[in-house]
């Protein structure tokens, strides 16, 4: 099985054919974790109007791997479709870097009173 990160590849059968599909990897101080996203055009753009997209998180490389067997049998991966920077990049902080900072701001509070 080969499996391209950062990569857009076009699912080749099983429930998802012909629908587009990227993995980014998240590392943390623990292990890397998978972020796999899926949508019906390879622009990645969330806009259900026009098209359908959803995601999953995989906690660990052999979760994904049991779920590309499952799900997507077939890729066929396109390292010469770039994906739009606005596609799955973030301008606001992750998540965990937000919930620190209510947590900092709180103890800071706490600390003053």
């Amino acid at each position: 099985m080969s499996i391209a990160y950062n990569t857009i590849g076009l699912i080749q059968s099983g429930t998802y054919k012909d629908w587009y599909i990227l993995i980014k990897p998240l590392t943390n101080a623990a292990e890397t974790s998978y972020q796999v996203f899926l949508c019906t055009d390879q622009s990645f753009q969330f806009d259900p109007a026009q098209r359908q997209t959803f995601d999953s998180w995989q906690p660990n490389l052999l979760s994904l791997e049991g779920l590309i067997e499952d799900e997507y049998p077939a890729i066929e991966w396109q390292p010469e479709v770039k994906l739009a920077q606005t596609a799955v990049t973030s301008t606001k902080p992750r998540l965990t870097e937000r919930l620190r900072q209510q947590v900092n701001k709180t103890d800071s509070e706490e600390q003053r009173a």
